[in-house]
């Protein structure tokens, strides 16, 4: 998706391929400086907010072996932070039926 991303934003600025794009390490460094300069305080309440919820999203589907992945696992906290967990699984079946059986609002 950043790829597609980037290779749009190259041809919106009238830009070929063979010209130098940032990669996506050099992407999330350059978000990790903002932060460091602009963001002086971390909100901590926040952080713990999400680091809850993720694990009671894992807790959930804990059979399904969850992987945190995307910018959080890598400490970067956006503007409006999602959580993404990634489930391994045969039958997607399994998943669909945790969903429609789960009582905690995910």
């Amino acid at each position: 998706m950043i790829i597609y991303l980037q290779k749009k934003a190259a041809k919106y600025l009238d830009l070929t391929e063979k010209e130098t794009l940032p990669t996506n390490k050099q992407i999330d460094e350059a978000i990790i400086n903002y932060q460091n300069i602009y963001r002086d305080k971390v909100d901590h309440e926040l952080l713990n907010k999400i680091k809850q919820e993720t694990l009671n999203v894992m807790n959930v589907f804990k059979n399904f072996n969850p992987h945190l992945s995307g910018r959080l696992m890598d400490g970067i906290i956006p503007k409006y932070p999602k959580i993404q967990i990634n489930l391994f699984t045969d039958n997607l079946k399994e998943v669909e039926y945790i969903l429609l059986n789960q009582t905690y609002c995910l």
